[in-house]
């Protein structure tokens, strides 16, 4: 996420694509990002320590890394999306929080632009949060029973009924 170079191509590669699509939306994933891979990398952490006062993060490398698929996303509007022949919103995976075990770090909402859509997946609590900040928001939500190498029953997926907690459900 720190070099010109990611941007540059992925502005052309889109540039291509976009028109081809006629979705509003172009889902950029971000779920699962293994943040300690930046910590890994000679030139990502270099450049974090030099830029620590823009991520907010001086004298914290971890949350240095935290950071950086915010930054990304950020960068990916400003860079990618805004320049598009054709407008498209950012869609991106929410979660609740981290995942320190596999090492990855839900996006910052607060950088994501208003006309992002917001895929939650892990808790109604999250869904709640971005439904009352206004945002476009998928929600997702119901465990284990959407994985399907998990083996739910039909009973169980067919059960899951999101707006009823959400108090959205009309009938």
């Amino acid at each position: 996420p720190t070099l010109p170079a990611t941007y540059e191509f992925l502005l052309t590669l889109l540039s291509e694509v976009a028109p081809i699509f006629p979705e509003p939306t172009i889902f950029l994933g971000g779920d699962e990002v293994k943040y300690k891979c930046f910590d890994e990398d000679p030139g990502v952490t270099s450049w974090m320590a030099s830029h620590c006062a823009e991520l907010g993060c001086c004298g914290n490398t971890t949350r240095c890394s935290l950071s950086m698929l915010s930054y990304f996303f950020e960068q990916m509007q400003s860079k990618v999306m805004d320049k598009l022949p054709v407008k498209r919103a950012m869609g991106v995976w929410l979660a609740d929080a981290g995942n320190a075990a596999r090492g990855w770090n839900p996006p910052n909402v607060s950088v994501l632009p208003a006309n992002a859509l917001l895929n939650v997946y892990q808790s109604m609590e999250t869904a709640k949060i971005s439904l009352s900040l206004d945002r476009s928001t998928i929600v997702s939500v119901a465990g284990s029973q959407w994985y399907l190498d998990y083996k739910p029953s039909f009973e169980a997926v067919w059960n899951v009924q999101p707006c009823k907690q959400l108090g959205c459900d009309t009938a």
